[in-house]
């Protein structure tokens, strides 16, 4: 798993060389820094949310309240209990 965001770090390199060489006179990177840390903090604070509201809804699914374990017919090996 490190591999694939180290990857994706060297690939986010390459593209801001790569960006840097065809708009080199245009664009004030200074800015072009900023505005870019900022989507990208927003953009990892809104997939933080949206992970959070998948497992959340994963969570309630997978439980199993007490009163409706029948223990003759219910596999509880990957079941969490709650009271």
């Amino acid at each position: 798993m490190i591999y694939i965001a180290d990857s994706f770090g060297y690939l986010g390199s390459v593209m801001v060389i790569i960006s840097k060489s065809i708009y080199s006179n245009k664009l004030p990177w200074a800015s072009v820094y900023s505005n870019g840390v900022m989507y990208l903090s927003v953009l990892g604070v809104l997939g933080t949310f949206m992970a959070l509201n998948y497992f959340n809804k994963k969570y309630k699914t997978n439980v199993i309240k007490p009163e409706l374990v029948n223990p003759e017919n219910v596999n509880l090996d990957n079941a969490i209990l709650v009271s």
